[in-house]
């Protein structure tokens, strides 16, 4: 054990002076680690192992083998499928084994523990033949525990016909907006399966959760304040999907084909494949896509003497590829372990038309700015999962760990040309520029990540640590075409590494006293950054050391009521690419820039709520942000540069009530109506803004699902939300709405899907942004191509009662910093 601490401590510091070496120390690591456990019951104590047979020496499944020792039961297991059991760290002594199964004679067997021992046991079927006794019972469908609302999917109509995206929809709090999943009050969302945070993001997500049944999923769990084992980055909440459990032998499959016609035309598909079989599980998932969008984003400014009115029609191109592979192995029932292989090819190229006509103060035209671009850009990604659990005992005790490894590249390239006209419309002399940039950038993100969940008979504790390695180089050109031929800007051009080292530990303990829970918690993070800009010649270093503490209390007035207060404090880290002070021009007058100097910003977040009956949640909430860094454009009168940048100069304040009611009374309809008013206070540091933003908003939706006939193969769907003007940051928003609606078909034993649905039926989603710097308006409004018609194909073949293991990886907080 010396000699193992000895090995990691010197990879800490070969991590902290050579950050090139990550890949070959962190592959040393996991394996260290993955070999110490897996021999750990070899480490400590003798072990006892054995089978169970019947009398035709047929091995038997989930039979309770318990190990006594002077009566007193010191632990329990089952035998797996081969009917192998094993106890291990045992002591030398004197014991006795007891073997039961609810079809067979109990047996017990007494015996003298000198050194390693196998003991076979053959079991007898009962002589009377059991009665089938029917147990039936219905979980509640909103449950609250101590951090944490649990919706019962599988007491819902959700659970037909419908998939884990829209499952996710109608849990308490939860806001899905053009494919977008949120939680009410909170700027960030993670996604886990079965307590393992989620991989994958944006479009592969989506699919994923398009791709998975409702039917498959046992609960929701809506986490809006996680707790200490989670990692402290993003104001974000937690969604965790609970899949229903199985032995079921055999494979299964889905194949989705789709269709989405916006302005332009979108085809999609996807496979999905489950193997199961005894202690191997194969799964694999595919997906592809090509279309294109057409955005339109508008920008005017209001200059004392001049109006800039700028409009940019874009047409998005998504072409994609996108899979995952995985395997997991589970040689007895205390082990288990596997590996995850995810891969992406994206090419989401951009043509942009943007028009820029300048007003007087008779509002005619004095000139304009003319810029077309064209972007060619190809995005590559791969990722490696390999997990281990090891499980100490039969109540729950047990180690897992997860070692990710995450590779991302982006080659961007950028042509465009500027061109001024004057008032009537004439090409001025030369303003004719071109120009070319290019960006290439390579990330690597390595993870490791252990815990240890030990629950006891009155309380319960978990313990653990994380380690992140990050590694970002990005390259960027920029160059002008002089003379026919395209000459290097080095004022514009920067090689920009950027180098980030996180060590984390946390604890966590839970405790019932009748009708109270208690949970606290507490997490540590060590952060190290550095930054080189290298054609600036500019160093940026940063280190911080944090603690973020957590507390529950929940209290349980009777079967009607319970009420929960929560506290927890966050950390909100800037996305790589605004680190990187490079200068991306739109026209001659506009750029943007990242900036190196960048501060993580801090959340603290308070909530009391209530839940009615298991259908009626409130709460009210309140929130701060510290050194908070916002996106700001800066506008000057003599100059009319028009520079957008990150800054941190916001301080903010959010006061929330917001209301949950679930229905489900009728048979053939189900309604979940949710409620928000949240009052929001901004407080800038820079003299050129307003010093203090303040004032109230609002949010109401209902979503509808509808059962047309008795056998419940035709389904409806009707949902509506209003959001009410409000303000962010610096940023007033006015008021927008938008519909949806579905009609889904289940047909051929409901093993094929047909779903027809619109999105944005009434072009209704167009929030107008306003805001204020140098006493110079800004107005924001864009629309991007929301209404769509949707068809959708689903079907299925194979054993459906399969579970679905798709393997969550441990860096998703990560990797949803990459652009």
């Amino acid at each position: 054990m010396e000699c193992f601490i000895n090995i990691i401590w010197f990879c800490f510091k070969k991590l902290n002076h050579n950050p090139s070496k990550y890949q070959y120390i962190f592959i040393i690591i996991c394996f260290i680690i993955v070999f110490v456990l897996f021999n750990l019951n070899n480490v400590f104590g003798q072990s006892l192992k054995g089978k169970i047979v019947t009398a035709n020496n047929t091995p038997i499944e989930f039979v309770t083998v318990s190990l006594l020792k002077d009566t007193i039961n010191l632990e329990n297991t089952i035998t797996d499928s081969n009917g192998v059991y094993r106890f291990t760290r045992l002591k030398i002594g004197h014991y006795k084994l007891s073997v039961s199964h609810i079809n067979y004679e109990n047996k017990e067997t007494a015996f003298n523990m000198l050194n390693d021992t196998i003991i076979n046991v053959m079991l007898f079927l009962k002589s009377k033949e059991l009665k089938e006794i029917a147990v039936s019972g219905k979980k509640p469908l909103i449950q609250r525990k101590v951090d944490r609302i649990i919706f019962n999917v599988e007491n819902s109509l959700t659970a037909i016909g419908s998939n884990a995206l829209e499952a996710i929809s109608k849990a308490p709090g939860v806001r899905v907006i053009n494919n977008t999943i949120s939680l009410v009050g909170k700027s960030k969302l993670a996604i886990m399966f079965n307590g393992r945070l989620s991989q994958l993001t944006g479009d592969d997500l989506i699919n994923y959760l398009k791709s998975t049944s409702a039917n498959d999923i046992s609960t929701i769990e809506v986490i809006t304040n996680p707790p200490a084992k989670y990692d402290a980055e993003g104001n974000s909440g937690l969604i965790n999907i609970i899949t229903k459990k199985n032995t079921q032998l055999g494979y299964n499959c889905s194949v989705q084909l789709g269709d989405a016609q916006s302005t332009y035309n979108t085809l999609l598909g996807g496979v999905n494949l489950n193997y199961n079989k005894e202690k191997n599980k194969l799964y694999t998932l595919f997906n592809a896509g090509n279309g294109s969008t057409a955005p339109i984003e508008k920008n005017i400014i209001f200059y004392p003497t001049q109006t800039w009115k700028k409009t940019n029609n874009r047409r998005d191109y998504n072409r994609y590829i996108t899979g995952t592979i995985g395997y997991d192995y589970q040689p007895n029932a205390k082990t288990a372990a596997g590996f995850n292989y995810s891969f992406g090819a994206l090419s989401p190229n951009m043509k942009e038309a943007i028009s820029t006509p300048i007003y007087n103060l008779f509002n005619t035209i004095d000139s304009s700015i003319n810029t077309n671009a064209n972007s060619t850009r190809n995005i590559n990604y791969q990722s490696v999962n390999i997990h281990f659990e090891n499980k100490i005992d039969s109540v729950g005790k047990k180690i897992t760990i997860d070692g990710d490894w995450y590779f991302y590249q982006d080659n961007n390239e950028r042509k465009f040309t500027n061109e001024n006209y004057n008032a009537n419309g004439e090409l001025m002399p030369n303003t004719l520029t071109q120009y070319l940039s290019g960006s290439k950038q390579n990330i690597n993100l390595y993870t490791l990540n252990i815990v240890a969940d030990l629950p006891f008979k009155a309380y319960k504790i978990s313990v653990g640590g994380k380690l992140s390695f990050i590694n970002n180089k990005s390259d960027v050109s920029f160059y002008q075409r002089i003379n026919n031929r395209y000459a290097f800007d080095n004022s514009n051009s920067n090689n920009f590494i950027y180098n980030e080292n996180t060590q984390a530990i946390f604890a966590n303990f839970s405790k019932t006293i009748k009708k109270f829970d208690f949970q606290v918690g507490l997490r540590s993070e060590n952060t190290g950054t550095t930054g080189i800009s290298q054609n600036n010649n500019q160093t940026t270093k940063n280190s911080y050391f944090k603690f973020f503490p957590t507390a529950y209390i929940t209290y349980n007035l009777n079967d009607m009521n319970s009420f929960s207060l929560s506290y927890g404090k966050r950390i909100n880290r800037p996305s790589y690419y605004k680190l990187n002070p490079f200068k991306w021009y739109t026209n001659s007058y506009s750029y943007s820039e990242g900036n190196p100097f960048l501060q993580p910003s801090f959340n603290n977040n308070f909530e009391i709520s209530h839940t009615y009956n298991n259908f009626l949640t409130t709460a009210l909430s309140v929130s701060n942000e510290n050194n908070r860094f916002d996106q700001i454009t800066i506008v000057q009168n003599n100059t009319n540069l028009q520079i957008t940048k990150y800054l941190n100069f916001l301080k903010t304040y959010t006061y929330q009530l917001s209301s949950s009611v679930f229905i489900n009374k009728i048979n053939w309809l189900e309604t979940n109506n949710q409620f928000q008013i949240f009052y929001s206070v901004s407080k800038s540091s820079l003299p050129e803004t307003k010093p203090i933003i303040k004032g109230w908003g609002g949010y109401v939706s209902s979503d509808n699902q509808i059962v047309f006939n008795k056998v419940r193969t035709i389904l409806g769907e009707l949902n509506f939300w209003y959001q009410f003007p409000y303000i962010d940051g610096l940023d007033k928003s006015s008021g927008y709405y938008n519909i949806d609606a579905a009609i889904k078909f289940l047909v051929h034993k409901k093993k094929l899907q047909v779903t027809i649905s619109g999105n944005d039926i009434l072009k209704s989603n167009k929030p107008i942004y306003y805001s204020l710097f140098n006493n110079i308006k800004q107005q924001n409004n864009n629309y991007y191509d929301n209404q769509q018609i949707n068809i959708s194909i689903l079907y299925k073949f194979g054993n459906q009662k399969i579970k679905k293991n798709y393997r969550q990886i441990n860096n998703s907080e990560e990797t949803k910093r990459i652009n």
